[in-house]
């Protein structure tokens, strides 16, 4: 009997792959100068939805700017507390600027991104154009 070995390796290049698949047209880029906020893509119907994980973060200490099709969102994470003096201390969460961008696809309409942030989670709904098809073209029948 042949037993084949799991390739680690090749399981995260098809996860990529798939990842990569499913959103096809955002081009993700990072700022890796202070800290990255995580985010979910998903795909409706009439959107595209974007949650940014912010805990710890201001609403108005966020900078949300469409130029060029590429939305770029970046804020600050602020430090609290002080450090006790002669007492232990432990800080594990990330704090200081963060920038992420996305390459819109054409069938955005970006006179319509809404921006609204609820219990540390910013969402962005980027709304469909109504009618992708006709901004392209159109269909010429051959009789």
């Amino acid at each position: 009997m042949h037993r084949s070995r799991f390739n680690g390796f090749e399981a995260f290049d098809k996860l990529e792959d798939f990842i990569n698949d499913f959103v096809p047209q955002f081009e993700r880029r990072r700022d890796t100068s202070g800290w990255t906020p995580r985010v979910d893509v998903r795909e409706t119907q009439s959107a595209f939805v974007l949650d940014f994980e912010l805990p710890g973060v201001k609403k108005d200490e966020i900078g949300i700017s469409l130029n060029n099709g590429r939305l770029h969102i970046s804020g600050e994470r602020r430090k609290h507390g002080e450090t006790m003096e002669g007492g232990y201390s432990r800080g594990e969460r990330r704090f200081g600027r963060f920038s992420r961008t996305f390459d819109l696809p054409d069938s955005v309409d970006p006179e319509r991104i809404e921006a609204s942030m609820e219990a540390g989670v910013l969402t962005l709904t980027l709304p469909k154009k109504e009618d992708p098809v006709a901004e392209q073209g159109r269909r010429i029948n051959i009789n």
